[in-house]
């Protein structure tokens, strides 16, 4: 398999080579973020491995006019859109980083 984590500090060079169709026998596995809730069909991805939390710009009351980055749980609805990723080519599966009372 591959391994991919795709995030905004990941050269464009890197996240191109998910879109690339890997050698035969190998398969795409993303680790996923907030770019894995988008539309883009990435090919031959039959894993995903969510942590269930993306990043956000959050503004500090005690700071005016500055905001800091805090990572937060995902809602259950973006979790379900980056399971999404994996098997849209052919069959899948996801792996989600929390309990599974959690989710």
């Amino acid at each position: 398999f591959r391994l991919f984590a795709l995030h905004s500090q990941v050269a464009q060079e890197d996240q191109e080579l998910v879109l690339q169709k890997p050698p035969p026998n190998i398969c795409n596995v993303v680790l996923a973020t907030t770019i894995a809730e988008s539309s883009l069909t990435l090919p031959e991805v039959i894993g995903v491995i969510d942590f269930c939390v993306h990043k956000t710009s959050i503004g500090d009351p005690s700071q005016m006019g500055l905001c800091k980055i805090s990572a937060q749980w995902c809602a259950r609805s973006a979790c379900l859109q980056r399971e999404g990723r994996a098997g849209r080519t052919q069959p899948g599966w996801c792996i989600r980083m929390v309990p599974e009372k959690f989710f």
